[in-house]
């Protein structure tokens, strides 16, 4: 993740099409570097050729971190699939883009799960 600091994120859960599910700004300084911290573990997905379960149900889940003067920082993007309780590993990458430009896609697997604590709610 990037240096400079990030004032809030905000987490935007929704399926499909549809409009938003869920929105949630984290406005704690404290809950946001738990979350950079969180991205920054993830490892790098790896090139190779994964055997996924059947996708249904999507999920998708948006973060934007914004500075201070609301300036985009970062966004990141994670699409869930039923079963939930199915840490699919490369079936389910995150992808962040930092400074308007693409880095590259991360292991998401369950994700999911450390990403609603932080936020504080269920965001699937």
């Amino acid at each position: 993740m990037s240096r400079r600091r990030s004032r809030r994120s905000t987490a935007i859960s929704s399926a499909g099409d549809q409009p938003p599910v869920v929105s949630v700004t984290i406005g704690s300084r404290a809950a946001v570097r738990r979350l950079v911290r969180l991205i920054n573990s993830l490892p790098v997905a790896q090139p190779i050729v994964y055997m996924c379960p059947l996708e249904i149900d999507p999920r998708q889940i948006t973060v934007t971190f914004r500075g201070q003067t609301g300036d985009t920082l970062a966004v990141l993007s994670y699409a869930d699939f039923k079963p939930w309780s199915a840490p699919s590993g490369g079936c389910k990458t995150v992808q962040l883009t930092i400074g308007g430009r693409r880095q590259d896609a991360l292991d998401g697997g369950s994700f999911i799960f450390p990403l609603q604590r932080i936020v504080g709610r269920r965001l699937i």
